[in-house]
């Protein structure tokens, strides 16, 4: 029948003939995020960089109708960085460029040029629950930004997990990695450049980390962008109630919606903003054309 309003000054009812809910998912509600992937290891030690509204306030209100729900998982990214998050631009630097990914023996674990949703879900099931992103080189290969690498991690160092040194010893050192297998990781790697070998992708590898510093090390963690679990709908793109039936007047879309789209793996980039989209035009034009029969 429509939605009660709250802000500083009053609480006031809009009411409404139809109601569209679009208010996101619920990445930013620790407690149910926690819950609804409790199979995932080390799953509270993945972050969010999604907005902060998404706390999946439409489920609480909408409890006393009955709704079913579907789905399960989440949208996974490489290379967002704790704790600096939205407070600086440089955030998710890791996630463009050439870097070598280590865990926290020193260990190279994952093909660095895959896909990025499967190589951060390796990443998460690492003991420690986040890698250490390994380069060299005022200007890495392939690094992107309007700061030079020097300025962002000299910027971010002192906030923690993000490290730079003269030496790979010293790097080493500041971030507690085992040197021997560092070296090897990156003896390895750079084996892999120099003969010419491409990605998944079939780029060509790029040597990440040199003979000559200055030596960077990044500490990232698995961050979440989209929340799956969600209303069931029908093809109309009404809310379904536990017993498969429309709940009357009511309507969702968007990133409340992902679980009738995606079990658990994410297709491809964009995907979910385009079923928004979908979603979203054909949930209004359903809206109306009940209007117009009365």
């Amino acid at each position: 029948t429509g939605v009660k309003v709250e802000t500083p000054e009053s609480v006031y009812t809009v009411h409404a003939k139809k109601v569209i809910l679009s208010t996101g998912g619920f990445a930013r509600n620790r407690e149910l995020f926690e819950k609804q992937n409790s199979y995932y290891k080390n799953i509270d030690k993945v972050w969010t960089y999604t907005a902060p509204g998404t706390t999946g306030d439409a489920f609480e209100f909408c409890e006393p109708l009955d709704p079913a729900y579907t789905g399960y998982g989440f949208i996974i990214m490489n290379g967002c960085v704790e704790p600096y998050g939205f407070e600086s631009p440089q955030g998710s630097f890791p996630s463009g460029g050439m870097y070598l990914w280590v865990n926290q023996q020193g260990e190279r674990f994952v093909d660095e040029g895959g896909y990025y949703y499967q190589k951060t879900f390796d990443v998460a099931e690492l003991e420690e629950g986040y890698c250490w992103a390994i380069c060299s080189g005022d200007e890495p290969e392939g690094f992107y930004g309007d700061m030079s690498m020097a300025d962002i991690v000299a910027d971010l160092e002192p906030l923690g997990g993000a490290f730079m040194a003269d030496t790979l010893e010293d790097l080493a050192e500041k971030a507690g990695l085992d040197l021997a297998n560092l070296k090897v990781s990156i003896e390895e790697d750079a084996e892999r450049a120099k003969s010419g070998a491409v990605d998944a992708f079939g780029y060509d590898i790029l040597q990440a980390v040199t003979d000559s510093g200055p030596y960077f090390a990044i500490k990232t963690y698995p961050s979440v962008i989209c929340t799956m679990y969600g209303f069931k709908l029908d093809d109309r793109f009404h809310v379904v109630n536990t017993s498969e039936e429309p709940i009357e007047n009511l309507f969702a879309v968007g990133e409340l919606t992902m679980g009738n789209y995606f079990f658990q793996e994410y297709v491809a980039t964009s995907s979910a903003v385009a079923c928004g989209v979908y979603g979203g035009s054909i949930a209004a034009e359903e809206a109306i054309s009940e209007l117009l029969e009365g």
